[in-house]
């Protein structure tokens, strides 16, 4: 008798855990799946030694668009990504508006830098740099 009440109270207790944490939103699943997509491009690019224009570890607000807006055309220059899930994921304009609360104001500001611009940093600080701006996209998510 006392196993089947043990077992009773463990179910009982484990869904009210369940129940207490709500549901992560919408918004932040949909980022975190562009974060895994991110994690197994570079993951398959991890030996890769090409320099790549990259933006800066600490954008202002205002040319986080431009910014992702490089990390977009470097992705498809130089990994020929069009096809890839991780490209398709930043071109999505609900994706840009997430990561970007500029985005929402206009286009790229002209005081922003050109990726051109940008200096050339290694295929994994470029990974590294993109994924703080997804992680960052997704702490402003959760402070809402």
């Amino acid at each position: 008798m006392k196993p089947v009440v043990f077992c009773l109270l463990a179910a009982w207790g484990g869904s009210l855990v369940g129940a207490a944490t709500p549901p992560e939103p919408l918004a932040v699943r949909k980022l975190r799946e562009v974060l895994g997509h991110l994690r197994r491009v570079n993951a398959s690019q991890q030996h890769n030694k090409k320099m790549l224009n990259t933006p800066p570890q600490f954008l202002e607000d205002h040319c986080c668009l431009s910014a992702l807006q490089c990390f977009q055309l470097t992705l498809k220059v130089q990994f020929n990504a069009p096809q890839d899930k991780l490209y398709k994921s930043l071109k999505q304009q609900s994706n840009a508006r997430l990561l970007c609360p500029s985005a929402n104001s206009g286009g790229v500001q002209a005081k922003c830098q050109t990726c051109d611009s940008h200096p050339k940093e290694t295929v994994e600080v470029f990974f590294n740099r993109l994924g703080s701006v997804i992680e960052k996209g997704i702490s402003r998510l959760r402070m809402k």
